[in-house]
């Protein structure tokens, strides 16, 4: 009886663990994003700055 629990709750417990492993990798990926996107921005806007005082 216990090994027939243990097996059908391992499986749960596997999709649970990578759906959570998941949605961090995701989220992690977002802000990776998101701090990339704000580089490129500042590294726009010193370029124009730049540009803009060599007149």
């Amino acid at each position: 009886m216990q090994l027939l629990a243990l097996i059908s709750i391992a499986p749960a417990c596997l999709l649970l663990g990578q759906g959570i492993t998941g949605l961090i990798v995701w989220r992690l990926d977002r802000k990776h994003d998101a701090m990339v996107a704000q580089i490129e921005q500042a590294a726009l806007v010193a370029i124009a700055y730049r540009e803009v005082r060599r007149g």
